[in-house]
């Protein structure tokens, strides 16, 4: 929608800076099922009902005089659309190369890890498979399987 300054926080939030905008929500109940939910703040003030929300939440109407919400909603839908078409065709690697583009600079993250460990490196991007790459203090890179992720959260 020609806001500047958006970017992925991987896996699923949209920011702008360091303020979350939108998060998206996959699920795989069965092979070959998908559930997509997508929350994008618009003229909400998530930050209202939930104070801790505040100074880490922004919303479009911030940045933008946002469009109808029938023509976001259309966009939204036929990104997603696209990109699962895309995924059909050729699998998950055009859109982890696409995502890496995005990743120019290592950005400092700390990962919790599904059985409570946690782990401190320079995210990079993904693997060939979607696994994390990231550099630790000697800058040697090392991977980190996409599914023992429970949170990354970026540190600046």
């Amino acid at each position: 929608m020609g806001v500047a300054g958006v970017r992925l926080r991987w896996p699923n939030d949209l920011l702008i800076g360091e303020k979350k905008l939108a998060g998206l929500l996959i699920e795989q109940p069965a092979t070959g099922k998908l559930i997509v939910g997508f929350g994008l703040n618009i003229h909400n003030a998530p930050w209202e009902q939930m104070p801790e929300l505040t100074g880490v939440t922004t919303r479009l109407g911030d940045w933008m005089t946002p469009p109808p919400l029938e023509e976001i909603a259309a966009a939204v839908l036929h990104a997603i659309a696209s990109a699962h078409a895309s995924m059909e065709e050729h699998g998950m690697a055009p859109a982890i190369e696409a995502l890496n583009r995005h990743w120019r600079e290592p950005l400092a993250v700390e990962l919790l890890l599904t059985d409570g460990r946690r782990l401190s490196g320079a995210f990079t991007g993904l693997d060939a498979v979607g696994n994390l790459r990231l550099l630790d203090e000697e800058e040697r890179e090392f991977v980190v399987e996409h599914q023992l992720v429970e949170r990354l959260k970026e540190l600046f």
